[in-house]
């Protein structure tokens, strides 16, 4: 996908790509696409070889690699929406919140749902994906690391800390709102890494 000098959005793909364009474009994900998604988009099925490759691998690899970015883009975007674009452990606004999976993406049967997923910062999203903060199943308090808060005598990790919700805050409608089966599964999938919760 191109843009033009007036700003219109112009495809162009292998016919074997069709599948992955009406996926795109279902539900108008397109539209909302940003150059950066657009640009990871081309990366992604330029990096499975279909160029240079006319074979089945190759289109299959193509096809996985556009199929997850799409799916990521549509999970995100739902989820960052449902949060009214707002992370939801420090409440931060500026564009840089992303949605991101409660249950991995990479765990099976993690479901692209948005009661699935957390709208974060690129700070929260980071710590919670290195399993440094721990949101309580039904409670939904923030607990951090111990080794985040002894670290935390540096000014700006303990500004971070401090600026940090005690409990997660949650979509307005209840249908959107975390499962706590979400969180529980996180943990089970992970396994040793949350051994510090116990």
């Amino acid at each position: 996908m191109y843009r033009s000098g007036t700003g219109e959005r112009i495809y162009a793909f292998l016919p074997s790509l069709f599948p992955v364009y009406v996926e795109l474009t279902k539900d108008n994900l397109d539209r909302d696409l940003t150059d950066r998604a657009v640009k990871d988009l081309q990366v992604a099925i330029s990096a499975s070889g279909i160029a240079g490759e006319a074979n089945i691998t190759a289109l299959d690899r193509a096809r996985r690699a556009a199929n997850i970015l799409i799916r990521d883009h549509a999970f995100g975007g739902a989820v960052v929406a449902a949060y009214d674009s707002l992370c939801s452990m420090c409440g931060i606004d500026t564009g840089l919140v992303v949605g991101a999976h409660i249950m991995p993406v990479e765990a099976p049967n993690s479901p692209d749902r948005v009661w699935n997923g957390l709208a974060l910062c690129q700070n929260h999203h980071a710590i919670f994906d290195q399993h440094k903060l721990w949101v309580q199943p039904s409670s939904r308090a923030l607990v951090y690391h111990p080794d985040v808060l002894r670290q935390a005598t540096n000014s700006a990790l303990r500004a971070f800390v401090d600026t940090t919700f005690k409990q997660l805050a949650e979509p307005t409608l209840r249908e959107a709102r975390p499962r706590e089966e979400m969180f529980q599964n996180r943990y089970e999938f992970y396994g040793s890494s949350y051994a510090w919760t116990a």
